[in-house]
């Protein structure tokens, strides 16, 4: 790992800017001034290593993705091994069967820890206004719409990601909103119509079974 997690977009700040530039758009702060001393590098740090981090490797689409590029590869069964119940149940969602009894319970990471991850900024411009938010990555919602997310990691999303990666690293990426990232991941508008057909295909078929 070594230098490339300095440059990767997982270190990059998550702030809040208050006030407006008059000058124009809100300045962030430069890519060339991260460091591993950079108190978001740092707090992603924790992330990883702690029993909260197995849930990104565990959540799919582009959060395991940057989970697996930035943590260590020799310690990656070490954190899934450390997300225990106790650790990760305040993420907990339950998710009820219709005409049945069961109910089944999923474990996510909390938005706080997916902003983090996808480095997102959140820029209040006006008083009493909801901050605009920007970010590196996409965040969930932004990549389950778009035409990448066919349930796996193909050759197409890894080319993306390299893509992403690159810009990144040579100081040309955008942050973007998350309507600017749907509209730049769209891809095939298909891909979603069918994804969904075939998601109520798999329902109906678990709520005849159960």
């Amino acid at each position: 790992m070594g230098d490339r997690n300095l440059r990767s977009p997982s270190s990059f700040s998550m702030v809040k800017i208050k006030k407006k530039n008059p000058h124009g758009n809100p300045k962030l702060p430069s890519m060339g001034r991260l460091s591993s001393n950079d108190s978001y590098f740092l707090r992603k740090s924790v992330l990883w290593y702690s029993p909260r981090g197995a849930l990104a490797l565990l959540a799919g689409g582009i959060i395991w993705h940057l989970a697996m590029d930035y943590s260590d590869p020799s310690r990656i069964a070490q954190i899934l091994d450390s997300g225990g119940f106790e650790a990760i149940k305040d993420g907990i969602i339950e998710i009820e069967i219709p005409k049945s009894q069961a109910t089944f319970h999923q474990y996510v990471l909390s938005p706080e820890e997916v902003d983090l991850i996808c480095g997102v900024y959140h820029i209040i411009q006006e008083p009493g206004k909801t901050p605009k938010q920007i970010s590196w990555w996409p965040r969930p919602n932004a990549w389950a719409h778009s035409g990448l997310d066919l349930g796996y990691w193909s050759s197409e999303c890894e080319s993306w990601y390299e893509e992403m990666l690159n810009r990144i690293n040579e100081g040309t990426a955008k942050l973007r909103t998350s309507h600017d990232w749907k509209r730049a991941l769209t891809r095939n508008k298909k891909t979603q119509k069918f994804l969904k057909k075939m998601r109520d295909t798999c329902s109906n078929t678990l709520e005849q079974i159960y």
